[in-house]
């Protein structure tokens, strides 16, 4: 499809016979965790269709530096340490990625030599406390300096009980040093009511049983028992990534215009709640998951017969760009819960959005209760490019309503052909 931009108001799409296919990355999420418990495994893992991110190119690495044997290819084959990684005088790199970051703390805790970390000045910046505590009341050495400094020592079984701070991957990695020991110890890791974005602990969970078998002993909102392994080498396939196509889900909105995808993404990964919400809300109309269809129409995505629609970001934050911009172009809006988090992501996500609905000339409302009301507004589309503080989700987010971005490389921290799919839109 080409689109013309004449005014806010006014989308001109001419069409062609074909509709678009596009190839998403493997999901950044499940490739960082699969690799974690794949070099933890005994005996050889394939793990086919993995993100090609640089995230997780410093996950793939930093395995390979602990002592995992890694090939390249398009299937990613690993033998694995049979257990805990040795550690020793060791540094690894996180790069930029929180997930990275906080998975790989509770790996160096588990390991018996444990190993350093380290990070940008930027993910230093970000909150990762609630492990850090966590490791220093069960009596694990932690120094933070010029890297992040874990062991050597190992974390015993029993209780495992850690704050909710700003993220459930915390969660996340100690589920997985739970079950990357050798030693056939029960881990009983309590879980607080108030955890933020439990699928993604659920994701991890599914990936756990994946590789480990009758690992999970029990689950409940409140904990979950986990026994010691250590996995066994699998032959898994990574799913596409959801996040990613929740910006391609909303360009087909602006453009009404059908995409197809190449591959589809795990129904059960918290991010795909959003195109479940375009259904929901008849923006969007599917034959299955790998054909979408705008159900829209000749109804314009400014008129006024689309009531305002609600969404709450927090089980799914990574959509919250996608989502700004679409309710940028329509009247009643969209109003967002659950946006706080928004401020500790790559970026401060939350200003960045309101700088990226002030560029499309939308109201960006805050409400007395915390909530947000994004709208279409009645000021002109700015020509000045978008500052997206190298975050790659703003980034995407400007490029699909045909905005400037003012970087447009960091696109490759989670989907280095971004430019390339959006070229077939």
């Amino acid at each position: 499809m080409i689109l013309a931009w004449a005014r806010l108001e006014s989308l001109v799409v001419e069409s062609t016979s074909q509709t678009p296919i596009l190839c998403l990355p493997g999901c950044k999420s499940a490739s960082a965790r699969a690799l974690l418990l794949a070099a933890c495994a005994s005996g050889r893992s394939c793990l086919q269709g993995l993100s090609d991110s640089q995230d997780t190119g410093h996950i793939r690495q930093a395995i390979r530096i602990l002592g995992a044997k890694v090939s390249d290819g398009k299937c990613c084959e690993i033998d694995g340490f049979s257990g805990a990684p040795p550690g020793g005088q060791i540094l690894v790199d996180a790069g930029e990625a929180a997930t990275n970051l906080r998975l790989l703390l509770a790996l160096a805790a588990i390991s018996p030599g444990g190993f350093s970390i380290a990070a940008s000045a930027g993910l230093k910046a970000r909150p990762h406390q609630a492990i850090l505590d966590f490791l220093i009341d069960i009596g694990q050495e932690v120094r933070v300096a010029e890297n992040y400094q874990v062991g050597p020592w190992v974390i015993p079984g029993g209780d495992w009980i850690c704050e909710a701070g700003a993220s459930s991957q915390f969660h996340s990695g100690l589920a997985l040093a739970a079950v990357c020991r050798a030693e056939g110890e029960v881990v009983d890791l309590h879980l607080p009511a108030n955890l933020p974005s439990r699928g993604y602990l659920n994701l991890t969970i599914e990936l756990i049983k994946s590789f480990c078998g009758d690992a999970v002993l029990s689950e409940s909102p409140q904990r979950i028992e986990l026994l010691a392994g250590p996995p066994k080498g699998q032959t898994w396939n990574c799913p596409a990534d959801a996040s990613s196509a929740s910006f391609f889900l909303v360009r087909s909105l602006l453009c009404n215009s059908s995409i197809k995808f190449l591959r589809p993404w795990s129904a059960t990964h918290p991010e795909a709640e959003f195109s479940r919400w375009l259904i929901g809300n008849s923006l969007i109309a599917s034959t299955d998951q790998l054909l979408f269809e705008p159900s829209l129409g000749h109804l314009e995505l400014n008129s006024s017969r689309i009531p305002q629609l609600s969404f709450d970001i927090d089980p799914c934050p990574d959509v919250a760009p996608a989502i700004s911009v679409l309710a940028a172009h329509l009247v009643n809006g969209i109003l967002l819960s659950g946006t706080e988090r928004l401020r500790f992501k790559e970026s401060d996500r939350f200003n960045g959005m309101r700088r990226l609905v002030a560029a499309l000339g939308g109201e960006f409302e805050q409400q007395a209760n915390g909530q947000v009301l994004i709208r279409r507004g009645h000021g002109q589309r700015s020509g000045i490019a978008v500052a997206c503080a190298s975050d790659h989700r703003l980034a995407m987010a400007a490029a699909i309503a045909d905005l400037e971005v003012d970087n447009r490389e960091c696109v490759a921290k989670s989907f280095p052909n971004f430019w390339q799919e959006l070229a077939k839109c």
